[in-house]
């Protein structure tokens, strides 16, 4: 599930392999949709939009990428202008992540394998590929920095890389013992990463001491993420604090906001951040929690409005968070029942 970052668009993946693009209509008049399928798009890992553009959509998947052109939804001809390029790269399969260059005039793409970890950038301008060869068992994630400068990979084996693209070189980071990365997304200067590690509920910040060279990255745990137990206001119902991080997400505009889903809970933690000044880590928290939110189901149907929570037997999956169009970010929020939630983050 990915917001499209500068539109209200966002597109989720369908276990049977078929991506869903829904536009807000204007006047608040519902959703359009468009479906994407084509038999090369099999085994989906992964979908992110490109930055800067009006409705270039990548789609990870077995064997390659399918970078789509997505025509508008609002129309009837959308899909006589929706188009699909097909990347591929001689044993590069089991793509993990995925990752536009968000550097104005760019179309390069960085892609990571589950199998091998080669990183491939792929220039979908020119259609020219760049690997980046290392050993290994394979690659979990990659998130390519706001400024378009560093790209961060998390290898399966217990290390990761931080690439400078001005020269293509890199440094390597140890994860704690034994720990492998779960999720990571960056902060909108480009200054510090957020991290979790693989069944374990704290946040880590990876961030730069004293200037941008990468011989200055410090690796901070900075906060235990575990949510509380919340009950249902007026229903004999509890949603469970669940144990480690499954996904964290951070306000891709302000970086203000940080929303956290666990395995095992229905709840979502939000978080407001402070990383203003990275080297006061130790005496001040770089988050404080705000609360837990609850999804709700909405039925338009009803006179009046049916609203309730969703079942507390229904987990988050996936969370995405939208830029600011008007006064709030929005967090969408998808379910183990294909149910999709939004709630608006206001700061």
């Amino acid at each position: 599930m990915a917001w499209h970052p500068h539109r209200s668009i966002i597109a989720l993946a369908d276990e049977n392999n078929v991506i869903y693009v829904y536009e807000k209509k204007e006047n608040n008049e519902g959703w359009s949709r468009i479906v994407l399928r084509h038999p090369f798009m099999q085994d989906i890992t992964c979908i992110e939009w490109k930055k800067r553009a009006r409705g270039t959509l990548a789609v990870g998947c077995q064997k390659g990428v399918c970078v789509w052109n997505v025509g508008d939804a609002s129309t009837d001809d959308n899909a006589d202008s929706t188009s699909m390029n097909y990347l591929c790269f001689p044993g590069h399969e089991y793509i993990s992540s995925i990752a536009w260059d968000p550097t104005p005039g760019s179309h390069l793409l960085g892609v990571t394998s589950g199998s091998v970890s080669t990183i491939v950038v792929y220039d979908t301008l020119s259609l020219s590929t760049m690997p980046l060869k290392r050993t290994g068992k394979g690659n979990l994630l990659l998130r390519w920095s706001p400024n378009g400068r560093w790209i961060y990979v998390a290898t399966k084996n217990g290390i990761s890389r931080m690439w400078d693209t001005l020269d293509w070189t890199y440094k390597e980071l140890n994860n704690p013992p034994g720990l492998w990365v779960q999720s990571a997304c960056w902060a909108p200067d480009s200054k510090s990463l957020l991290l979790s590690m693989y069944g374990k509920s704290d946040v880590h910040l990876i961030y730069w001491a004293n200037s941008s060279n990468a011989a200055e990255i410090c690796h901070e745990k900075v906060y235990s993420a575990i949510p509380s137990v919340d009950s249902v206001t007026g229903e004999d119902k509890y949603f469970t604090a669940g144990d480690s991080i499954k996904e964290l997400v951070l306000c891709p505009d302000t970086g203000r906001r940080l929303a956290v889903i666990f395995n095992n809970s229905s709840t979502i933690a939000l978080y407001a951040v402070d990383l203003q000044s990275p080297l006061t880590l130790k005496s001040k928290s770089a988050l404080n929690k705000i609360g837990n939110i609850h999804g709700t189901k909405i039925d338009l149907s009803t006179s009046p409005i049916s609203i309730k929570p969703v079942d507390i037997q229904q987990k988050p999956v996936h969370i995405s968070l939208s830029t600011r169009f008007t006064t709030s970010n929005t967090l969408a929020t998808l379910y183990d029942n294909n149910i999709v939630s939004f709630t608006p983050i206001v700061l």
